[in-house]
């Protein structure tokens, strides 16, 4: 299995486009980039916004699906399992 951005990796790269208007948290990623952030392969990302769990937040624009970085990063905040 392929090991997910620690959550500060994950801001930097999500927050690169410096021209964007947005707050780096609220900039809109297209699938590639969002695989590319998650290190999964854009069909994974496909299941994760389709199938039943998990579930993975995106906006429809069109056909087009956007994703939040914000969700981004609550949704790997939410699968990170702890060591005890």
């Amino acid at each position: 299995m392929r090991k997910m951005l620690r959550d500060a990796e994950t801001v930097e790269l999500l927050a690169e486009d410096s021209a964007t208007a947005m707050p780096a948290d609220r900039r809109l990623l297209t699938s590639r980039e969002t695989a590319a952030a998650l290190k999964v392969s854009p069909r994974t990302l496909s299941y994760w916004t389709t199938g039943r769990r998990p579930r993975l937040p995106y906006v429809k624009l069109g056909r087009a699906k956007r994703f939040i970085a914000a969700d981004i990063i609550h949704f790997i905040n939410k699968h990170t399992i702890r060591a005890v």
